[in-house]
C-alpha cells in the first residue's frame, strides 16, 4: 500500500513571504513588459484591418462611422481607466486648499 502524500499546506516564514512577494512583483513586471507590447501591436493591427472596411468595396454612412468611433473610444477609455485605477495613489492626508 502506498503512503498518501502530505496535503497540509506549508507555513512560510516571514522571510520566505517577503522573498516570494519580491519575486512575484518582479515576475509581474517582466510579464507586463513581455505581454503589453504584443497586445498593443495586436490592437494596432486590428485597427489597420478595420480601416480596410473604409475602402470603396464597402458602403457605409457617416452615422455608422460615428457609431463605430464611439464604441471604440468607449473601449479605449474603459481599458485605460483600468490602468489608472491601479496607478492612482490614495491621498489619506487632509489639507485645506489655499
Amino acid at each position: 500500500m502506498s503512503k498518501k502524500p502530505d496535503t497540509k499546506p506549508k507555513i512560510k516564514s516571514e522571510t520566505e513571504k517577503t522573498e516570494t512577494k519580491i519575486l512575484s512583483s518582479e515576475d509581474k513586471r517582466d510579464r507586463f513588459e513581455r505581454v503589453a507590447p504584443r497586445r498593443v501591436t495586436n490592437v494596432g493591427e486590428a485597427y489597420r484591418i478595420l480601416s480596410q472596411v473604409a475602402s470603396s468595396n464597402y458602403s457605409f454612412t457617416e452615422e455608422e462611422v460615428n457609431e463605430m468611433q464611439v464604441a471604440l473610444q468607449q473601449a479605449h477609455n474603459d481599458c485605460f481607466e483600468e490602468f489608472r485605477k491601479k496607478t492612482k495613489k490614495i491621498n489619506t492626508t487632509f489639507t485645506f486648499k489655499k
